[in-house]
């Protein structure tokens, strides 16, 4: 992604006033974790992920992506820890 084209459409957006204010006011209580993170950047978060349409904001990805993903966790989850053993004695971190 280019940086300054970010900067430049977040500036566009925000002085639009089409920025999902909505979004950004309830992101630090959505989540928890993040309570210290400014407006600005919340404001950053919602130009990158979220599209704004007639109806509101909205994620545009494909639907589609989350069959894989249900596929894959509906099955047993399988034994990593043969994994880790295989690792013994490399750094991991």
């Amino acid at each position: 992604m280019n940086v300054q084209h970010s900067f430049f459409n977040l500036a566009k957006i925000a002085a639009s006033g089409r920025l999902g204010q909505e979004m950004v006011d309830r992101s630090p209580a959505a989540n928890p974790g993040f309570r210290n993170v400014p407006a600005l950047r919340w404001e950053e978060e919602a130009v990158r992920h979220f599209v704004e349409t007639a109806d509101g904001l909205d994620l545009p990805y494909d639907p589609a992506l989350r069959i894989g993903f249900d596929r894959a966790m509906a099955g047993p989850l399988a034994d990593a820890w043969p994994l880790f053993e295989g690792c013994a004695g490399m750094p991991l971190a």
